[in-house]
């Protein structure tokens, strides 16, 4: 692709309404499935001896991480678990109190409020829908938070917390294992010098390496505004600006970095259909049961790939 085309394609606009083209064939997506909790606690006092020599354990609590292990890669890594207890729990409640994504201004006009309104309304369902999604995700959640709420709500706080700090723990460990591995999946040569790998505040738009993918951002020639993709989602042979959804999520960054993380770094560049298991611990697929690749899935190394590209020390509302 001649050159003035990789620098039009660095920051594709978004096209509000078009369908989103499936990067992979796969069967209907199937959430990953975690070993059962016991269906009618959480708080199980059959202890085991914690498999890192780190004390006791009960088996519901293991079992709790597990699962809790897969909420960013199937529900969302940024949820707010309490917030969504609440939500799911009472789907009645007023929406304009309960949830604020917008901060109010008393200058806005009709038409700002009308978005306001939408935005929360919009919060409000894909809070409903984690909710769900938790309880298909962990059998007997659905109980022990009633129970919680009735009898122990500080308790109810505690899991929260407890489900929000695994995550936590999770998608840290997945910014960790990408952090290094993305530097073997960048062109090589003389124009991509190495990065310091342990520097990342020198990665993002100034860096040549990480901004081959915002040339002219670098430039000055192109605005980054919340409205664009970042051109790494991309297949820079298929795209066009004419048909912003070709070769959408199917850029060479994104699908090697999910193959790095879930089937393992040695099948990162290998072509679909071919991969290879060797020596050694399960992948992430392997252990907890991912065969087919979800929306949420590639939202979410989608994120991870945004993050270990840009020069941010840590998570940001702006970045």
């Amino acid at each position: 692709m001649p050159s003035h085309q990789h620098a039009t394609a660095s920051m594709p606009k978004r096209r509000v309404g078009n369908p989103v083209p499936a990067p992979v064939s796969a069967p209907t997506p199937r959430a990953p499935q975690p070993a059962p909790l016991p269906e009618n606690s959480l708080s199980s006092s059959d202890d085991d001896t914690d498999p890192e020599g780190k004390g006791t354990t009960s088996k519901s609590a293991q079992a709790l991480r597990n699962a809790a292990r897969l909420i960013p890669w199937s529900i969302d890594l940024f949820i707010l678990s309490l917030q969504v207890f609440q939500v799911g729990m009472h789907p009645e409640g007023d929406v304009s109190r309960s949830l604020s994504p917008v901060d109010e201004d008393e200058d806005e006009d009709e038409d700002d409020v009308i978005e306001r309104e939408r935005l929360r309304a919009e919060k409000w369902a894909e809070m409903e829908r984690q909710y769900n999604m938790l309880l298909a995700l962990i059998p007997g959640l659905k109980k022990e938070i009633e129970r919680l709420e009735d009898d122990e709500p500080e308790a109810l706080h505690t899991l929260a917390d407890f489900l929000d700090d695994m995550v936590h723990k999770a998608h840290s460990d997945d910014v960790g294992a990408l952090h290094y591995m993305v530097l073997n999946y960048f062109p090589k040569g003389p124009k991509y010098p190495p990065l310091d790998t342990d520097l990342k505040d020198r990665r993002g738009f100034e860096n040549v390496t990480t901004g081959q993918f915002c040339a002219s951002v670098h430039d000055g020639d192109t605005e980054v505004t919340a409205d664009d993709y970042p051109s790494f989602l991309y297949d820079q042979d298929e795209y066009d600006p004419e048909a912003i959804d070709k070769g959408f999520l199917r850029g060479a960054l994104l699908v090697m970095c999910f193959k790095s993380l879930f089937l393992g770094p040695r099948n990162a560049k290998k072509h679909a259909g071919k991969k290879e298991n060797g020596p050694g611990k399960l992948s992430l697929a392997q252990k907890y049961n991912i065969t087919s690749v979800t929306p949420r899935l590639i939202a979410y190394i989608a994120v991870l790939v945004h993050f270990v590209l840009n020069s941010q020390a840590q998570w940001a509302q702006i970045d």
